[in-house]
């Protein structure tokens, strides 16, 4: 008996900051994953600026339905400068137009 609840509650998206989850959204789904990214966007440059977000895909195992696997779907690692970049950038020169 495979219904829509049983997906529901067996498959799911998860947001992880630096390997701790942060958010879930099930069920699996592309409204589902939407959401996920839209809050790695939202969240990417200033509550989490520093950590590594990912994506995470929960489903029932194909054999072994009691078992779950995870799968990275997406995954963003921050920019850390030791110095500012304006610092090794910062080139003057003209432009022209042949």
């Amino acid at each position: 008996m495979n219904n829509e609840n049983d997906n529901y509650d067996t498959s799911w998206y998860e947001v992880r900051a630096d390997d701790e989850k942060v958010a879930a959204f099930a069920p699996i789904s592309r409204d589902g994953l939407e959401k996920a990214f839209k809050l790695v966007d939202v969240t990417c440059l200033d509550l989490y600026r520093d950590k590594v977000l990912t994506i995470v895909a929960f489903r029932p195992h194909h054999a072994n339905p009691t078992k779950m696997v995870e799968q990275v779907i997406f995954e963003t690692h921050p920019t850390v400068w030791e110095d500012e970049p304006e610092k090794f950038y910062r080139v003057n020169f003209d432009l022209q137009c042949l």
